[in-house]
C-alpha cells in the first residue's frame, strides 16, 4: 500500500512542481512588466502563452491521476 501511495504522489507531485513554477514566475514577470509599464514582444507573449500552456497540461495530468 506504502509502494502505491508514493507512486501517486510521485505522479501528482512532478507536474504540480512545474504548474507552480510557471504560475509563479508568471505572476512576477507580468508584476514587473505593468510595474515598468513595458509593451509585450512577440516573443515574452509567446514565452507567456508557452508557460499557461504548460500549466494547463500540468494540471490535467493531476487532475488525471486523482
Amino acid at each position: 500500500m506504502g509502494m502505491l501511495a508514493a507512486g501517486v504522489a510521485h505522479e501528482i507531485n512532478n507536474p504540480l512542481s512545474y504548474v507552480l513554477y510557471n504560475l509563479e514566475s508568471l505572476t512576477e514577470d507580468l508584476r514587473l512588466i505593468c510595474k515598468k509599464e513595458e509593451t509585450l514582444t512577440p516573443s515574452m507573449l509567446a514565452d507567456i502563452q508557452n508557460r499557461f500552456n504548460e500549466s494547463l497540461q500540468g494540471s490535467i495530468r493531476i487532475r488525471n491521476v486523482a
